[in-house]
């Protein structure tokens, strides 16, 4: 993990609550309840560990698969029986390609990610916030597959909290209708 993903301070709660249970299926999404993680490094580290709550995306696409979908089905469903919280979708990309496309194509994908769970959950627009990194927040070597995805974690922080503390690093923090 790059020590930019170590910058931000929000505590947050990851959905990766269910690994043990096989997945984040729509039962256990209704009775489980996540782990409390104390920074955000150690909630990316869980939430791409479980891989509950990271969805990835191909070379140059943001186009969501089946699995992804099921995966985001199972998040929505936690976040609708859970009013207390938002979830945080977190676009990033590689470093193929310039600077401004990839701060476009994380935008995209994050855009993706929040719109699924949105349909699928039913929550109010502010529920769910996207915030985009592009390339800005490495997680692994700058050309790595593993830098081609939306990490999605809950909080308990209102949409302006998650901007002050995304925003010196982010490129753009999205939330409402």
């Amino acid at each position: 993990m790059s020590d930019n993903l170590t910058k931000k301070k929000f505590s947050s709660l990851i959905i990766a609550c269910c690994a043990a249970a096989g997945g984040f299926g729509v039962a256990a999404a209704e009775t489980a309840t996540p782990p409390m993680m104390t920074t955000p490094t150690a909630t990316r580290a869980a939430a791409i560990e479980a891989q509950t709550g990271v969805v990835s995306f191909g070379f140059d696409s943001a186009a969501l698969d089946r699995n992804d979908e099921r995966k985001l089905a199972g998040l929505a469903n936690w976040i609708s029986v859970h009013p207390g919280y938002r979830l945080v979708a977190e676009g990033f990309t590689d470093a193929y390609g310039s600077e401004v496309y990839n701060a476009g194509l994380a935008s995209e994908r994050s855009h993706v990610v929040r719109d699924a769970l949105l349909a699928t959950s039913g929550v109010e627009d502010d529920r769910v916030v996207a915030v985009v990194y592009g390339e800005g927040h490495l997680s692994a070597a700058p050309y790595a597959a593993s830098n081609r995805a939306v990490v999605v974690y809950a909080v308990k922080m209102t949409p302006q909290e998650i901007a002050r503390q995304a925003l010196p690093e982010g490129i753009a923090v999205i939330w409402g209708g």
